[in-house]
Parts: C-alpha cells; structure tokens; sequence
C-alpha cells in the first residue's frame, strides 16, 4: 500500500502555442507544487538542448517566454506572451 505513495509515475508538462507549443517533457513534481506561470529563456538552441540532454547553450537568449497553468488540476502550459531577456536580471553564478 505505502509503495504507491513512495513511487510518483511521472505526469506529462506540456506547452501549448508559443515557442515551446507541442513540445512535452516528463515531470515528476506534484501538481500541487508547480508554479501558475513559468518564464523560460528562448534562444536558437532551445528544442535541440530540451530533447537532448548532453547539448550545452551556446547561444545567447533572445527571450524570455511566459507559459501559464491552464488549470491547477493540469500540467498543461498556454503560451501568453513574451518580453526580452534584458527585462530579467540574470544571475551567473
């Protein structure tokens, strides 16, 4: 019985429209912790380093891309828009 609690099958996070739209990725959070909205560096690369692990960014961002929570009962993201990478103060630490 505790098995179940113990082992979490990952979900789906999905992204709909936007630079991200179709693309899906295996999550193991708990729908309770994920934020509402995520803002995610966009830059040339970005597919390629998503699906490939082993790549490393070597271009520069060229946005940042906000995705919203459809529901807090979904791990489906919806494209609402996007802004510079300027607008954000990135740490490189």
């Amino acid at each position: 019985m505790w098995s179940k609690f113990l082992h979490r099958e990952p979900a789906l996070l999905t992204f709909v429209g936007g630079p991200l739209d179709g693309y899906q990725e295996e999550n193991k959070t708990p729908l309770a912790q994920m934020p509402e909205v995520l803002g995610i560096l966009i830059s040339p690369d970005i597919v390629k380093m998503l699906t490939n692990p082993h790549l490393v960014a070597e271009t520069v961002p060229t946005s940042l891309a906000f995705y919203e929570q459809e529901s807090t009962k979904s791990l489906r993201y919806a494209f609402v828009g996007s802004t510079g990478p300027e607008a954000v103060e990135l740490d490189d630490h």
